[in-house]
């Protein structure tokens, strides 16, 4: 395995346990970017040289820039900011040409990308139960920005995938106690922020006689910052803008 020099743009809770982790794997950090030091355009460019994948975790307000960046000097990027998702397209196009090499996802946890899968295969069969509703729950941290977090938005993409071709589900939603109508054809997210938590997702289908639940509870940080340095260690090597599908395509091969 090459010996990478990670650069991160954003270091919070994320950035510090990527810090901690990646020595560990024979990277070292060469670049950061917080605090009283920002990201801009410029810094980045200025550090390119001695920086071989960057590794966003900072807002979704910087995600377009620090693509264009790659996209301009041939870059290797990975984008664990969520909220941008609705550029998607934009962003995209943005790398197409060049030999930059994307990689994003609203969590890089082997856990959580194997818990969508579990969902995606249940919800196969539970939107064919007219008799079952279903919901998501998502609990975290205090200090976590948004609510719902980004990974409960994959997972009620992938629940609305099946609910839409059953006809029983044609949207997304957040859930807050001062919703006084609420549809039936909507799947509904509700949010919880306290303590420590580190991200709980639940999922509940629920009818007049029983309930089945699906959930993910992650025990620390490591999961997810370590599936952002591998993630990282992929894209070294490639170009072109991709999905977390990608990548695990290759992990379940043996490939990485």
């Amino acid at each position: 395995m090459k010996k990478l020099r990670l650069g991160l743009i954003g270091v919070g809770q994320m950035g510090n346990r990527i810090i901690q982790l990646a020595p560990e794997r024979g990277h070292t950090i060469t670049a950061e970017f917080k605090g009283n030091f920002p990201f801009t355009e410029e810094r980045m460019i200025q550090a390119k040289d001695r920086v071989d994948v960057w590794i966003d975790f900072s807002h979704a307000s910087v995600t377009e820039k620090v693509v264009a960046v790659a996209a301009q000097y041939n870059l290797k990027l990975v984008i664990g900011t969520t909220g941008w998702y609705d550029k998607m397209d934009e962003v995209a196009k943005v790398t197409e040409g060049s030999e930059a090499g994307v990689i994003w996802a609203s969590n890089f946890s082997s856990g959580v990308y194997t818990f969508n899968k579990i969902v995606d295969f249940t919800a196969s069969i539970m939107s064919k139960l007219r008799a079952y509703d279903v919901s998501i729950h998502e609990i975290h941290h205090n200090e976590k920005r948004d609510a719902p977090s980004g990974t409960s938005k994959t997972l009620a993409e992938t629940l609305l995938k099946h609910y839409k071709a059953s006809g029983l589900k044609s949207k997304i939603a957040p859930f807050s106690p001062g919703n006084t109508e609420l549809n039936k054809d909507t799947l509904y997210i509700s949010s919880s922020r306290v303590g420590q938590v580190v991200g709980t997702h639940e999922i509940m289908f629920d009818s007049p006689e029983d309930n089945i639940f699906l959930s993910h509870e992650a025990r620390s940080r490591n999961g997810f910052a370590l599936g952002a340095i591998r993630a990282a260690e992929w894209i070294s090597t490639r170009k072109g803008f991709h999905n977390i599908d990608d990548f695990f395509a290759d992990l379940m091969d043996g490939q990485e």
